[in-house]
């Protein structure tokens, strides 16, 4: 039965939809007419806007109009002409002096100015101040005046605004001066509040930085209120729209505004005709707080008769529908009874109605839910019945089933019947998964078909052939089965016949017992015991058993052998740099070699780390020298794929014969260990036989101790850097500088590189000392450049760095870190060691050379010098060696070799540098012979210092 999941009635349902409905009609009708009030609002806005603006212009003209009329009307007043004719001030103000009075004070005039045809001021009456900062526009209107004989007006704006009118004075027909009137603009402000009762007031740009006009300035704005009713609401007003950063240039439509819990409407009107370029405005401030509120009201009773409406629309839904669905809900929650068997419980709720005039859908649906629980108690009467008669019979099969699939699936062990003719008839899961076969695949085949060739004798078959004829009643043996994927298994076998009623070919069980994963542990044990694990040769213990008897027999038969001891060069150095993966790699690679190597008679052992001994029976001196010969070139040419191309795999070997040089074990190994180290002081890839006559423990503990002064030097900074002046020899200055090592003793004498040296290649440090060496003479020049000294400096390498796989890596990051110019870099080799892998020397040089360095070729010519070489070479620099050059003043031998070798160096593009040069007189041969650079005591001895450092 399917999980009811979370339940909502129909009514709700039905209810929540409608209710949605309604309330986005009823929300409409609010929102819609909030927006037309709003917009109306607006419209009103702005249409009171445009009146404004009509009855301020209107204000302006008629106060223009005034001041023009009251121009031609003075100077007709008792004794004006005269006294303007007489242009004396003293007549005009008898005149004019009684007039003043009613014209301030009545008729609104606020100045008076006169002045003669020629534009001399014969009078004035009020506002002195503010006419005093307009005199150059008042003279220009004079002259335009007298030009044109018509008025002039204008608007002035600095403490107050002022409306100016100029007029010429007539007498006669003819232009006898000029009168100027001005009248405040603060009237006109009075008047337009008075009709529209709003709030009014001007504004100018600020120019005035006095005190008093400081409080009636709005500096964010930029603006002086110079006129401004009801000044103690409207001027905070004024300025708390400017601290909200709303520009002075938004306002100049409409702009609506919050202050102290009310709402204000912003309007301004621009003022026209100012003088001198000014500028004003008149700002109206209309409180719309009670408009507002009167559309939030209208707004609020909408909504509030839409919720009123939904809330009755929903309540009349719900009375509507909650019988019918109550009635609906009751069959619902009635027919899951019939899945309970709860016939009864369903009609006795199904069947208690009232009667109705007409039947409905529901109505229907009872009756069909009555009629449909009688036909399903009746079926389920009759289920039970055969239900528990089957259950019966079940029961008892099951029983058998269960204890037969029990034994046979659980048991870790195989488990299969045969019958008489030895056909598998049936297999267990177990067997089955050890096998790979399924049981159909084993029914076509005979038991014997699972067992090995090998291990099916004649015995068995007959053993079988009696269990199979019922001469034997059990049988047991253990063989190899052959599995599906041809692999075999180690089975111990338990055969029995089962004898069944009734049947007189009774089957045979067939128990196997898996014994492979024990079988195997007792080999691998067996096998961990004599041999290495890593790479497959015989260990230390069985290589000394093997050898131990070798020996007695050699004894017995008088027979001689060898015995090989050998470890690889400079294994710990590739163990370290390049991982223990790396080493082990590199361990198996050489023993399968190995193997290749001898006679399959021949014992190879790995005695442990990087150590190997092969014991060669029946063999002579000659024998073991060609064994070891081999040994050594074979190695020579093996590649080691997860290494880099330049490094080369080499052994030193020690070679003990038997009997001659030990008929013990210990003895024999401990010779040719002797051997070994006599090996590497010749250098790798080298063997040697050992006489009895070595002195090699005198000389390992010579190398134990020179190796621990390398070590403590490397550890703790022993090493120091001494720096040899290279002279041009053309201008005699001082380009390069030879960069030589020195060790410091516990006594703080310096020990020169011959002495440690050689240990440091055979121990495998030599490594470390060529990046230590690169890293001091890097920083040295990095620091040389900072210092401001441009000088290169050259580096000895020994002949292992071209088989180094770190050298370029570190190379280029001390690079990198000590930002060194490469440029002044020059690396000296020695001819032998680049010759020696010339591919490898080629690619290294030529990666260094990318890098910017430069190489030079050292000591050429002291040793085995060909020309071939130094044109195959990529080196930039050859130094010829203190041999030819030392005496070469008194050796014209020398004079011809050096001066030949000259020629052919420039002839190939290379620099040349001279070594051991003592005094003047070989300098000037070397300049004579054209030689690039001279090095030596006459140019300066090794310092700590660089001779510029002294200076």
């Amino acid at each position: 039965m399917k999980q009811i999941g979370r339940f909502l009635s129909l009514k709700w349902k039905a209810l929540l939809l409608f209710s949605l409905f309604l309330l986005i009609i009823n929300a409409s009708f609010p929102y819609f007419s909030h927006q037309n009030l709003m917009t109306h609002f607006d419209q009103r806005r702005e249409a009171i806007h445009q009146h404004n603006i009509q009855e301020f212009n209107a204000l302006m003209v008629q106060t223009v109009k005034r001041l023009q009329q009251f121009g031609g009307v003075i100077p007709s007043f008792s004794g004006m002409e005269a006294a303007l004719a007489s242009a004396e001030n003293e007549q005009l103000v008898v005149a004019f002096e009684d007039h003043w009075p009613l014209l301030q004070l009545d008729m609104g005039i606020d100045l008076v100015r006169f002045y003669t045809a020629s534009g001399l001021e014969l009078g004035r009456w009020g506002m002195s101040n503010q006419v005093e900062n307009e005199e150059q526009l008042i003279i220009d209107w004079i002259e335009t005046i007298r030009k044109k004989e018509h008025p002039i007006t204008a608007l002035s704006c600095t403490s107050i605004c002022t409306q100016y009118v100029m007029a010429p004075i007539l007498s006669a027909g003819k232009n006898i001066g000029t009168i100027l009137l001005g009248a405040s603009l603060a009237e006109v402000v009075i008047n337009f509040q008075q009709i529209s009762s709003l709030d009014v007031g001007v504004v100018i740009d600020h120019k005035d930085n006095t005190d008093e006009n400081k409080e009636k300035t709005i500096s964010l704005w930029n603006k002086n209120v110079v006129a401004l009713t009801n000044m103690k609401l409207t001027l905070p007003l004024l300025r708390s729209v400017a601290k909200k950063n709303i520009p002075f240039s938004e306002i100049k439509d409409y702009k609506k505004i919050l202050f102290d819990n009310k709402n204000y409407a912003l309007q301004l009107i621009p003022l026209e005709g100012f003088s001198g370029g000014g500028s004003g405005d008149l700002i109206i401030i209309d409180d719309i707080s009670q408009v507002l509120a009167e559309i939030k009201a209208a707004t609020r009773q909408s909504l509030m008769a839409g919720i009123l409406g939904l809330l009755l629309s929903e309540a009349l839904l719900l009375a509507i529908l909650w019988t019918p669905m109550s009635r609906l809900k009751l069959i619902t929650d009635t027919l899951p009874l019939l899945a309970k068997s709860a016939f009864s419980n369903v009609r006795s709720a199904v069947g208690t109605r009232k009667k109705r005039w007409r039947d409905d859908e529901i109505d229907i649906l009872d009756d069909t839910a009555i009629a449909l629980s009688y036909q399903l108690e009746a079926l389920e009467t009759e289920v039970k019945k055969r239900t528990k008669t089957l259950a019966d019979r079940m029961e008892e099969l099951g029983s058998e089933r269960d204890f037969i699939a029990l034994l046979l699936d659980t048991a870790r062990v195989i488990i299969l019947t045969q019958d008489q003719t030895g056909k598998i008839v049936t297999l267990n899961q177990h067997g089955s998964h050890l096998s790979g076969y399924s049981e159909s695949e084993l029914r076509q085949k005979n038991f014997v078909e699972l067992i090995t060739e090998e291990e099916l004798t004649v015995d068995m078959m007959h053993q079988l052939a009696q269990l199979h004829a019922s001469e034997l009643d059990d049988l047991s043996h253990e063989s190899l089965m052959t599995c599906k994927d041809q692999s075999t298994r180690h089975i111990l076998w338990f055969h029995s016949r089962l004898l069944r009623k009734g049947n007189k070919n009774p089957l045979i069980l067939s128990v196997g017992l898996d014994l492979t994963a024990r079988k195997q542990a007792e080999l691998q044990l067996s096998w961990l015991a004599d041999h290495d694990p890593l790479t497959g040769l015989f260990n230390r213990r069985r290589f000394q058993n093997e050898l131990d008897r070798i020996l007695l027999e050699s004894k017995r038969y008088d027979r001689s052998g060898a015995l090989l001891f050998f470890d690889l060069d400079q294994f710990k150095y590739v163990n370290d740099t390049r991982g223990h993966h790396v080493g082990d790699a590199l361990l198996k690679l050489v023993a399968s070699q190995l193997s290749r190597l001898v006679r399959s008679t021949d014992i190879i052992s790995r005695l442990g780390g990087d150590e190997f001994a092969i014991v060669i029976s029946e063999t002579e001196e000659v024998g073991a020298r060609q064994v070891a010969q081999k040994i050594t070139e074979y190695l020579a040419d093996v590649e080691m794929p997860i290494l880099e191309h330049s490094y080369k795999v080499s052994a030193s070997i020690g070679i003990a014969l038997f009997p001659e040089h030990g008929e013990s074990v210990q003895e024999l190994l401990s010779n040719a260990d002797l051997a070994m180290y006599q090996a590497k002081e010749r250098g790798r890839g080298s063997w040697h036989l050992f006489t009895g006559k070595e002195t090699i423990k005198t000389q390992m503990k010579e190398r134990v101790y020179w190796q621990d002064k390398i070590k403590q030097a490397l550890d703790h900074d022993g090493f120091v850097m001494h720096f040899q002046p290279v002279q041009e020899i053309a201008s005699g200055e001082i380009f390069y500088y030879e960069a030589l090592l020195r060790m410091r003793d516990q006594d703080d004498t310096l020990i020169a590189p011959g002495a440690f040296i050689p240990i440091a290649e055979q121990c495998g440090l030599i490594y470390a000392i060529d990046h230590m060496v690169l890293e001091k003479v890097i920083t040295r020049q990095a620091e040389a450049a900072r210092a401001g000294l441009n000088v290169g400096f050259t580096l000895n390498l020994s002949g292992y760095a071209f088989n180094d796989p770190g050298l370029l890596p570190h190379l280029k990051e001390t690079l990198a870190r000590t930002g060194a110019n490469p440029r002044n870099i020059v690396i000296e080799i020695t001819e032998t060691a680049a010759v020696s892998d010339l591919v490898a020397a080629c690619s290294l040089m030529n990666e260094i050379k990318a890098l910017g360095c430069r190489f030079a070729l050292d000591d050429f010519g002291t040793g085995f010098a060909t020309f071939n070489y130094l044109k195959q070479l990529p080196v930039d620099i050859v130094k010829i060696g203190d041999t030819f050059i030392k005496e070469i003043a008194s050796h014209p031998d020398d004079q011809i070799f050096v001066k030949s070798l000259t020629e052919v160096v420039k002839g190939l593009g290379k620099k040349t540098i001279a070594e051991g040069v003592e005094d003047e007189a070989t300098l000037l041969l070397l300049r004579e012979y054209d030689v690039d650079f001279a090095q030596g005591y006459h140019v300066g001895k090794p310092a700590r210092e660089l001779l510029e450092e002294v200076s």
